[in-house]
């Protein structure tokens, strides 16, 4: 009897806890509005924005491909900054790849060039979203990877919403 109590308390304990850090964990995949002092992104739900010293911006999906593939992510995306002109970038983001779609807009006083890109690697193919803006002599190089299949899947139209959502929500300040 003299253990019964602390035991449940324990055991009382334990269950707190792990109930709150998968509370946690499942709120560090909510959709959220990631701001920078240069851009903003709105990440939908199911993704992770992870702290990249190397990037601004780094995320990936909760979820991994359907196999063979289940060693990869759903999707990954990126944002990384250069000091070479926007043609140069897109040039440079386009190489090795088959460009699906290729287009300019202007949002305020910044200059965007969107590309659809279908790339091979090794066997996958990999399709891109990359949304290239300049501003202040910089280029910023926002880049959505997902396995081909995984975005076109029917099963998956949530999924392609999210990222095409993610890369139109991308804005410099």
């Amino acid at each position: 009897m003299e253990l019964l109590i602390p035991g449940l308390a324990l055991v009382a304990l334990m269950v707190w806890a792990s109930t709150r850090i998968k509370r946690t964990a499942a709120d560090a995949f909510a959709a959220e509005v990631v701001e920078t002092p240069e851009f903003t992104i709105s990440k939908p739900e199911g993704w992770l924005s992870i702290a990249a010293p190397a990037l601004p911006f780094e995320a990936y999906t909760k979820d991994y491909a359907p196999p063979p593939n289940e060693n990869l992510r759903m999707g990954t995306a990126t944002v990384e900054v250069s000091g070479e002109s926007l043609e140069s970038a897109a040039e440079a983001a386009a190489t090795g790849a088959e460009i699906v779609e290729d287009y300019r807009e202007k949002v305020g006083d910044v200059h965007y060039r969107v590309m659809t890109l279908n790339r091979l690697d090794g066997d996958l193919e990999f399709m891109e979203l990359v949304k290239l803006a300049a501003l202040d002599s910089k280029v910023y190089t926002f880049r959505i990877k997902a396995l081909a299949d995984a975005a076109s899947d029917a099963d998956l139209v949530g999924f392609r919403r999210g990222i095409q959502g993610m890369l139109d929500s991308f804005e410099l300040k």
